[in-house]
């Protein structure tokens, strides 16, 4: 199983920030030491580390289509914020233009997706509301689940599905290869006696060609779409 984590940070969220199977991302690469006396914390420093796999901007993902099964996107929620506080160095702060910016990484998102492949999406709306996130993605998440002492961190699940062009030219090319089928079958019911020879090699060059072209075809759909 492949695995995106679009947003890594300092891996927070992972039980195992070494797991091999995922591909850490993240548009910055630096070690922060920054004062916080919160949570009795005497003397008010605390180092974050942010070390990425790959360092990219998750509004332009640097993947192919249908790379991975299982996404995890936990961009910053945080829009008003001061420029140099551990909020901005842990979670990062949004832009002027998150909208567009969340947007584009949900559209990044499902892009990388297998079909029928996984989305797992945090948001925290202690600034921003959840419904103004959502109103930004391409589909409805399946289901969610609220967490945190406030209970305003939301953990949602979006699965990828086939768009409707798709399925229905995924059936197209379905029904050419069952009229190839049929045509060999009314080619060979109408035979008198078996072919042998020069006749039985080509017929059996051409239906061997037909038949992978028409899966070649279905194949460039479910790959390219």
């Amino acid at each position: 199983m492949k695995i995106l984590d679009a947003c890594c940070g300092s891996k927070m969220m992972w039980n195992n920030r070494k797991n091999t199977s995922v591909v850490f991302g993240d548009q910055r690469r630096e070690t922060i030491s920054v004062t916080d006396r919160s949570n009795g914390k005497v003397d008010g420093q605390r180092i974050l580390r942010i070390a990425p796999d790959v360092q990219f901007d998750f509004r332009s993902l640097p993947f192919p289509d249908n790379a991975f099964n299982l996404v995890a996107f936990d961009p910053p929620h945080l829009e008003r914020v001061g420029q140099k506080s551990w909020l901005v160095s842990k979670y990062g702060k949004l832009g002027r233009s998150w909208r567009d910016d969340l947007r584009q990484g949900f559209s990044e998102c499902f892009r990388v997706l297998k079909t029928d492949g996984v989305l797992v999406f945090k948001w925290n709306e202690t600034q921003v509301a959840i419904k103004e996130v959502l109103a930004l993605a391409p589909a409805s998440p399946l289901f969610g689940n609220l967490s945190g002492r406030s209970g305003k961190t939301h953990w949602l699940v979006f699965m990828k599905r086939l768009a409707k062009e798709e399925q229905e030219r995924i059936t197209n090319v379905s029904t050419d290869v069952l009229k190839i089928y049929e045509d060999t079958l009314k080619a060979i019911a109408g035979l008198k006696g078996p072919l042998t020879g020069e006749d039985a090699t080509c017929f059996r060059t051409w239906a061997e060609e037909a038949l992978v072209a028409s899966n070649q075809s279905i194949q460039s759909v479910l790959i390219n779409g």
